[in-house]
């Protein structure tokens, strides 16, 4: 079916570390509310390619999936560069308490 979908991922949540995602797990929990029981199913992790939504919705409006991606590419080389500079900080102190 050809179904408009979103996705609210503010920036804030993106994840910069490369990591897998074998770890990611499924559980089942069976609940009842009244008299119906059902299964409620608890993703650790949920992991949906960008290019299936319509829309990413930010804290700077609606974006393309091309455009979102292309956010957390930049986000994602700032954040190692200050990585890197965090590394450089923590040499540096290092050597000098020693």
């Amino acid at each position: 079916a050809n179904v408009r979908s979103y996705v609210v991922l503010p920036t804030n949540k993106y994840s910069f570390w490369k990591d897998t995602t074998d770890l990611a797990f499924a559980e089942i929990r069976p609940k009842k509310y009244e008299d119906v029981s059902f299964d409620k199913m608890v993703f650790s992790h949920d992991v949906v390619k960008l290019k299936l939504f319509t829309g990413v919705i930010t804290e700077d409006g609606i974006i393309t999936p091309e455009a979102a991606q292309q956010s957390f590419d930049s986000l994602q080389t700032q954040f190692f560069e200050n990585e890197k500079v965090i590394d450089q900080i923590r040499e540096k102190t290092s050597v000098h308490q020693k």
